[in-house]
């Protein structure tokens, strides 16, 4: 038997495929508002003037196009720190940052990378630890018409003791996690006993090099003591800032899974939402079930290379819309 529609009945069919395709399009459209911005590396580390990093902005695993960047701004809190760096966008092709400390403006310090586009705002941290310090102490001295000898004298950082000088320059802060190297310029055969906040970290002939890793921020006391045979040939005190690294800021949509990876080089990944143990894989995959405010921290221990103590803990404060 034949069955034909009816002019009512076509248009019925008509109507609910229309309001199908409706949804579906609402569907696809709101999956691709889902998908977050991300800044790749998301911390970028400068040790010397020389240093240059590129950033990439990515909408999920897709580079978004270098048209979509509207500006870039370094800042702390609502602060601008743009003058000290060089800051450099692609015009064309994926989108991405390259920054670089300017000799003449950048100090130690954390900053944060504000990116905007259009389709909002991302962020990275920009850490400024400057551990290869001797340029800086040049350019300096310099600008005051000293020597490096002299100005190191002039802020205290040289002391004599009997026949030998110590000399050690400590930077303005060092970031909780990260190897403090320091080593002597005139290291020997004596003996040097090296303690933080009054416990031995080091001791015995010839080590006059220390790398150390602080567990804590806060203010540290660290000092050295030379000694040859059983006298004290010198010795040097000095504080040392630790800071932890301040949270990175972002929004993501509730009820939809991020993704956020976790620093490379390292074996061991502790991940936490609100306190709480997530996972333990490098990347997180993770999903929030309703609006509001929470913090993502990350703790990578186990290094495969460098100072086997050294661990990153970074943290998301997060805004669930």
């Amino acid at each position: 038997m034949k069955t034909e529609l009816t002019t009512c009945q076509r248009g019925s069919q008509l109507r609910a495929l229309a309001v199908l395709g409706f949804v579906c399009i609402l569907a696809v459209t709101a999956g691709a508002q889902a998908v977050p911005l991300k800044a790749v590396p998301d911390t970028v580390s400068f040790s010397s003037m020389d240093d240059t990093a590129t950033i990439q902005v990515m909408s999920g695993d897709v580079p978004l196009a270098a048209e979509a960047v509207k500006n870039a701004r370094i800042m702390i809190d609502n602060r601008d720190y743009s003058e000290q760096f060089i800051i450099t966008r692609s015009k064309s092709g994926p989108a991405s940052i390259t920054i670089k400390p300017n000799p003449q403006t950048a100090q130690v310090g954390g900053f944060t990378l504000r990116i905007g586009t259009a389709s909002g705002e991302v962020t990275a941290a920009v850490l400024t630890p400057f551990d290869k310090l001797p340029g800086m102490l040049e350019n300096q001295a310099k600008a005051q018409g000293l020597t490096v000898d002299q100005l190191k004298a002039k802020l205290g950082m040289t002391q004599a003791f009997g026949r030998n000088t110590l000399s050690i320059t400590l930077p303005e802060f060092v970031y909780e996690g990260y190897a403090f190297n320091v080593s002597l310029e005139n290291g020997s055969d004596n003996e040097f006993t090296w303690t933080v906040d009054g416990s031995v970290a080091l001791q015995g002939p010839g080590k006059s090099e220390l790398s150390h890793v602080f567990e804590k921020s806060g203010d540290h006391v660290l000092s050295v003591v030379e000694k040859k045979g059983s006298g004290i040939v010198a010795s040097w005190e000095g504080v040392l800032k630790v800071v932890a690294q301040a949270p990175l800021e972002w929004t993501v949509p509730a009820k939809t899974q991020i993704t956020v990876p976790g620093p490379e080089g390292f074996k061991k990944y502790t991940w936490r939402v609100d306190g709480k143990e997530v996972s333990s894989d490098r990347v997180l995959k993770y999903s929030f079930a309703a609006r509001g405010t929470s913090t993502i921290e990350c703790m990578a221990e186990q290094p495969d290379q460098g100072n086997p103590n050294e661990f990153r803990r970074l943290k998301w404060s997060t805004t669930v819309k």
